[in-house]
């Protein structure tokens, strides 16, 4: 599973790689998956001396040093994190918060989440400067001239309120975070697939929110899977929904300097 070349090795996966005790600080490691060869999740990390470790993105090895991660500036590739596509077994949400974590720090940044189909339990909030997370596609574009590419948020666990939540922690904050080539799927678990809200500037391109498709006795379905109020600033383009216009909030909060193209059945 470990081959060493000195102060270079690569790992397996993971697990293989939090087991060894021979990697010292300033050790350089490539692992060729997360959780197991080719699975989307290789990645490069940087040895360190013990720090936390949030167990996702920086693993405590066997001899108390930590590996961190080593992602290309402003680029969070999700299955590194831990993220899995196409298992409904597998909850990722505590990999895109972590991702996103690691996002603020580096003050912004795009989180990748380029498989079919993510798993979430919980809300994801977008709450920082200028974090997007972004699939392959909604699903209505057929620019490869075969079937649509879609990237899905699929929402699991309990019923809550929304599945990404856009907002600011203060008023007027040019947070600038969004989603883009992604789908997001309330799945009759969810009040609204997305929300924006908080005053903040907010990006939202080729974006399917897709609602449940019948009323659940627990909460009542918006109009739309969309909910922008106070006074959004923002930028949209190509944002489809199936369950008519996105709600734009009262009269009182309108949205202002959206661009709207997209689809509404």
């Amino acid at each position: 599973d470990e081959v060493s070349l000195g102060w270079f090795e690569v790992s397996s996966h993971i697990a293989s790689q939090m087991a060894s005790k021979s990697l010292e600080v300033g050790s350089i490691v490539h692992t060729k998956g997360y959780y197991s060869e080719f699975d989307g999740g290789n990645a490069k990390y940087i040895v360190f001396a013990p720090q936390a470790a949030d167990g996702y993105s920086d693993h405590a090895l066997a001899n108390g040093n930590v590996a961190v991660l080593q992602s290309k500036k402003g680029e969070f590739i999700i299955e590194q994190f831990g993220g899995v596509s196409d298992n409904i077994a597998v909850d990722s949400l505590a990999p895109f918060l972590a991702a996103k974590a690691k996002a603020d720090l580096n003050n912004g940044g795009v989180i990748y989440a380029m498989g079919n189909a993510y798993y979430i339990s919980g809300e994801i909030t977008l709450d920082t400067d200028n974090v997007i997370i972004e699939g392959k596609g909604c699903g209505f574009h057929h620019d490869t001239g075969g079937a649509p590419l879609v990237s899905e948020l699929i929402a699991t666990g309990a019923i809550q309120d929304a599945l990404v939540l856009i907002t600011s922690a203060s008023t007027f904050k040019a947070s600038g975070s969004g989603l883009r080539k992604i789908r997001v799927n309330a799945n009759l678990l969810r009040n609204k697939s997305v929300e924006v809200k908080s005053q903040n500037r907010f990006y939202l391109e080729d974006v399917y929110a897709l609602s449940a498709l019948a009323i659940n006795a627990n909460f009542t379905v918006k109009t739309g899977m969309l909910e922008a109020a106070d006074n959004q600033y923002g930028y949209v383009n190509g944002l489809y929904t199936n369950s008519g216009y996105p709600d734009s909030g009262t009269a009182a909060d309108a949205t202002e300097g959206m661009v709207f193209g997209g689809y509404w059945v």
